[in-house]
């Protein structure tokens, strides 16, 4: 499989979040870096990479794999990002996906540090900023709505809530701290976010939309880079640091192109009051939908089985009727040609035939 296919194929599979974080930094190696050249390939190592894409968006190089789990696969390091026993330079490329914010604030200094110590080029990492608070509030909304389906937070969001994601002021501390350079572009709209998010929750309770809600994350990951060309409000930032200020330039013109080759559409807002309540209302029809599913479900297994009847049935009268119609008109169609016409006088003498030899037998 080409890295195309694999590319469209993951669309298809990945969630609109994770797709679109790593399908935008895969789109600046490939032109900061690789420079139209195929055949170039990177060492790139995925800090808390375990369970990422890494290896499929960079099927040209050669990944390795840091993170903290007993696991056994090629290219797997278990080890700690803070303090990894690689020697200096040891690849041309480090990255994490939305990894630094669950790494306690004290150890984050020493997390970057040591990525730009073992790569050559540069960092690329993703990461939900706070912008005003309204990242912060999205998700204790969408935190709230999960509630309100399942009845339990979301492991994930819960943890952002607590330890509170880090605004672009504190990643620009921690960057000039480590003596490198940065450059970033904002990743997933926060409305847009926070909408997508609703309905891939929503599928998770009521498996019957799940083909729709598919539908609509597979048109986001094939049009991400134009959709995300264009952002005020970002729910991550996805950065590049280095020490080396000409590929910081290098990363920075790609980004620059991609946003003027960009025919994304105006931004349109919503007022967060407005929002809220969409989000309330929504997950109430989720949950009366979902009752109605199993109150079915709960129905006598002899009800449910008459009812299944009814419906077969149902679907060959409407059959039977079909076919009737279907005949009628056959008929009709007969009965207007010139052969029907034609032999009518036979038609008529066959049927006196048959009434007086019906009369004749009756006599004797």
């Amino acid at each position: 499989m080409t890295s195309n296919d694999t590319k469209n194929d993951l669309a298809t599979k990945l969630s609109f979040d994770q797709f679109s974080r790593q399908k935008i930094v895969s789109y600046l190696i490939d032109e900061a870096f690789r420079n139209k050249d195929d055949k170039k390939k990177f060492k790139i190592i995925d800090t808390g990479g375990h369970n990422g894409k890494t290896v499929e968006f960079q099927p040209k190089d050669i990944i390795t794999i840091l993170d903290v789990f007993d696991e056994k696969y090629e290219g797997y390091v278990k080890g700690d990002a803070t303090k990894t026993d690689f020697k200096d330079n040891s690849f041309d490329i480090a990255c994490s996906f939305d990894v630094l914010e669950h790494i306690p604030r004290d150890k984050r200094q020493a997390f970057i540090d040591e990525a730009l110590r073992i790569s050559n080029i540069g960092f690329f990492f993703t990461v939900p900023i706070d912008v005003e608070g309204k990242v912060f509030a999205a998700e204790v909304l969408l935190n709230n709505f999960h509630k309100n389906l399942f009845g339990s937070e979301h492991k994930w969001l819960k943890e952002h809530i607590d330890y509170r994601i880090p605004n672009e002021k504190e990643i620009t501390q921690l960057v000039d701290k480590s003596g490198a350079t940065q450059v970033s572009i904002s990743n997933n709209q926060i409305g847009d976010w926070q909408l997508m998010q609703m309905l891939l929750f929503a599928s998770s309770k009521i498996p019957t939309i799940v083909g729709e809600v598919s539908d609509i994350n597979t048109w986001y990951n094939h049009n991400v880079l134009s959709v995300d060309s264009r952002i005020d409000v970002g729910y991550r930032k996805i950065f590049f640091i280095s020490k080396n200020k000409d590929n910081v330039d290098s990363v920075g013109r790609a980004i620059n192109e991609l946003k003027l080759a960009s025919n994304a559409d105006n931004l349109i807002t919503i007022n967060s009051k407005t929002f809220r309540e969409f989000s309330e209302t929504f997950s109430l029809i989720i949950r009366k939908y979902s009752v109605l599913i199993e109150k079915y479900q709960n129905i006598d297994e002899n009800k449910r089985e008459l009812i299944d009847r009814a419906e077969v049935f149902k679907d060959k009268l409407d059959n039977s009727l079909s076919y009737n119609t279907k005949l009628t008109n056959e008929i009709d169609n007969m009965r207007g040609s010139i052969a029907w016409k034609i032999t009518k006088p036979l038609r008529l003498f066959s049927r006196i035939s048959g009434m007086l030899r019906s009369k004749r037998n009756k006599n004797l």
